[in-house]
């Protein structure tokens, strides 16, 4: 894992993670998120400008719930990036992770101020 973050009352269409730019390559995409509510967060596979969503896949997760889930096969072109959007607004807390098995050293937590961001 390179990184966990969570947010408090996290508000429709913030970003919960990014990859920053990828190098090119097929991967499985792996992802975590935990909320103390329920929560619509949208996976996106991002152009390489950061300026389109090429594809995305919703995901639910129920109140003080965890879901993890894989997207196998994710075809990435060079500086293509993934990311996830918290689409609710929420009265609670959100953690969301991706794994380091894309080799997102690069990658980030889009709330460096919470007080719950590790670096493992």
């Amino acid at each position: 894992m390179v990184f966990r973050g969570g947010r408090g009352k996290s508000g429709a269409n913030d970003i919960l993670a990014d990859t920053g730019a990828l190098a090119a390559g097929v991967s499985n995409v792996s992802v975590v998120v935990a909320t103390s509510v329920a929560a619509i967060v949208s996976i996106e596979h991002r152009d390489a400008a950061n300026t389109t969503t090429l594809h995305s896949q919703l995901v639910a997760v129920s109140g003080l719930g965890t879901l993890s889930c894989e997207l196998p096969g994710v075809s990435l072109a060079a500086n293509e990036r993934i990311r996830l959007r918290n689409t609710t607004i929420l009265v609670g807390s959100i953690q969301a992770r991706l794994p380091s098995s894309l080799g997102f050293d690069r990658c980030r937590c889009c709330f460096p101020g919470s007080a719950r961001l590790l670096r493992s």
